[in-house]
C-alpha cells in the first residue's frame, strides 16, 4: 500500500471491476487533467465504498472528458462493523468545514445537520457540503463516504 499513496485517490459512484471504463465527472475531470497534469497512461487510485480500492490507468484525457480503466484491487473494502452519527447545529463556511474534515477523519459515518433556536446558518448548500465529505473521505485514505442527512430541527 506504502508505494500507491502519491498516487491520486478519486471517489467515484461506478462499480469497480477490472476490465471496465469509468468516466470521470466534470470536476474531477478538470482536476485531473487541468490541476494535477494528469495524462493518458497516468495511474490514479479509485475507491466507491462498496468495491474496495482499485488501481486505474487513465485511458483518454481530453477536453471531452476522462475515462478510467480499473486495473487492479489493492485494498479490500472492509466490513462496516459500527455507525458513528455526528448531530450538529450549522456553523459558519470555515467552521463547518474544519467540523466536516476533522470528522471524517474520526470515523463519523452520518453527518445530521439539527436547526435550534439560535442557529446561524440555516441556508445549507447540500451540493457543498457533500463535496467536502468526499474530498475529506479521498484525502484521509478512508474507504467509506459518509452519509448527508437532510437537516432537521432539534425538536
Amino acid at each position: 500500500m506504502e508505494l500507491y499513496v502519491k498516487l491520486s485517490r478519486l471517489y467515484v459512484t461506478a462499480d469497480l471491476k477490472a476490465g471496465t471504463g469509468i468516466a470521470v465527472d466534470d470536476k474531477q475531470a478538470h482536476y485531473l487533467r487541468n490541476v494535477l497534469r494528469k495524462e493518458t497512461g497516468d495511474t490514479v487510485r479509485l475507491f466507491n465504498g462498496r468495491d474496495g480500492e482499485w488501481l486505474a490507468a487513465l485511458q483518454d484525457v481530453s477536453k471531452k472528458g476522462v475515462l478510467a480503466a480499473p486495473k487492479e484491487q489493492i485494498r479490500k473494502q472492509p466490513a462496516s462493523t459500527r455507525s458513528i452519527h455526528l448531530l450538529f447545529a450549522p456553523l459558519k463556511k470555515d467552521r463547518l468545514d474544519m467540523l466536516i474534515e476533522k470528522s471524517v477523519e474520526l470515523g463519523v459515518t452520518h453527518f445530521h445537520p439539527v436547526i435550534t433556536a439560535r442557529t446561524e446558518n440555516r441556508n445549507l448548500n447540500h451540493d457543498r457540503i457533500t463535496a467536502q465529505i468526499i474530498g475529506a473521505a479521498e484525502q484521509c485514505e478512508g474507504m467509506d463516504v459518509p452519509a448527508r442527512l437532510p437537516e432537521a430541527p432539534l425538536k
